[in-house]
Formats: structure tokens, C-alpha cells, sequence
């Protein structure tokens, strides 16, 4: 039984490893791609795209920290939507206001995505990382635990 609960603990700490593989995010912009500026995750399912390590500039080398949304307005245009892996700045944030030159004005939301394969700015579920954290409990209380001893 020992073995048993030895294997089943190495499992679980390789589904912690494996929920720990690089971040995903939407990436698009609605100026040039349809849906982006949709809600529905069905529609953005399309744009989940890997956020690899920036290669070039100050922050070259950086991993991604969470997932941006920008919502961008110019004068008299309609609003564009920004999606797009956000390798620096606050990892949460909630309508932050930017104002630019001629009456742009940004709103960045930021969301740290703790399930790389769902972009934390889609619809929430419960991701494999919560799911392998609670097995992996179960299995230590199982051999401590003196019935299985």
C-alpha cells in the first residue's frame, strides 16, 4: 500500500509540473481581428496563443507576469480591443485610466493567469493546478493517515 501511495504521490506532483507550463493568453487587436472585442469565450478561443519570453528591449529575456486588455478610445472612433501577454507593470489591475495625446484615453486590465491553457481574462473554471494541489493533499493525508500505514 506504501508503494501504491508513493506512486501516486510522484503523479500527482508531475500534474503540478506539468499545470506550470508556460502562460496562454488571448492575443489580438479588434482593428484587425474579428470577435477580439467579444466577451464570449467561444469567440476568443481562436487567439489563445502562447506568451513566449520577450527577446529584444529593456525587459528582453522576461517571462510573462499576466494577461493585458486594452481597451483603447480615439475622439470620435469606435473603442479598440487590445489583447496581448503583459510582461511588466501591476499583475492585477482593474480599469487603470491612461490619457494620451489627442483625446486617446486607455484602460489596461491586467490578470495574472494561473491556468496557462485558459487565459484568465475568459470565462473562470477551476483550473488544473487547483485540481492537482487537492489531489496531492489527499495523498499525503492518505499516508499519514494510520489506517493505510
Amino acid at each position: 500500500m506504501r508503494v501504491l501511495t508513493t506512486n501516486l504521490l510522484i503523479f500527482a506532483a508531475g500534474l503540478i509540473v506539468i499545470a506550470d507550463r508556460s502562460m496562454r493568453c488571448y492575443q489580438c487587436n479588434s482593428a484587425n481581428d474579428a470577435n477580439c472585442d467579444s466577451s464570449d469565450a467561444k469567440d476568443l478561443n481562436q487567439y489563445i496563443k502562447l506568451c513566449p519570453l520577450l527577446k529584444e528591449g529593456t525587459y528582453a529575456g522576461n517571462k510573462p507576469i499576466a494577461c493585458r486588455k486594452i481597451v483603447q478610445n480615439v475622439e470620435e472612433l469606435p473603442a479598440q480591443i487590445i489583447r496581448e501577454c503583459a510582461y511588466t507593470g501591476d499583475k492585477q489591475l482593474d480599469g487603470m485610466r491612461k490619457q494620451g495625446n489627442k483625446a486617446v484615453k486607455l484602460l489596461y486590465y491586467h490578470c495574472e493567469n494561473v491556468n496557462g491553457d485558459i487565459p484568465c481574462n475568459g470565462t473562470q473554471q477551476i483550473t488544473t493546478r487547483h485540481l492537482s494541489l487537492i489531489l496531492l493533499l489527499v495523498i499525503i493525508i492518505a499516508i499519514v493517515h494510520p489506517k493505510y500505514q
